[in-house]
């Protein structure tokens, strides 16, 4: 065995889904359901993105991923 200290994308993904594949195993049926990819954005009124979520839902809650609002918004 061997620890590598390197972060890396498809690593991290692989762990994320075995650490999900367990927790889904775990659940009584009543609750578990399909994860879902979540997007929800802001617009202003010409049509521009403002702001915005990214995120999953999944065993009825919603892991946000990002989430960004403009500066202009702000000040």
């Amino acid at each position: 065995m061997r620890i590598v200290q390197q972060w890396n994308q498809e690593d991290s993904n692989y762990i994320r889904q075995k650490v999900i594949e367990y927790n889904t195993s775990q659940l009584p049926d009543e609750v578990k359901s399909p994860s879902e990819n979540v997007s929800l954005v802001v617009r202003d009124e010409e049509g521009n993105i403002i702001g915005g979520i990214t995120g999953t839902i999944f065993w009825r809650h919603m892991h946000i991923d990002y989430l960004w609002v403009d500066n202009q918004i702000l000040f």
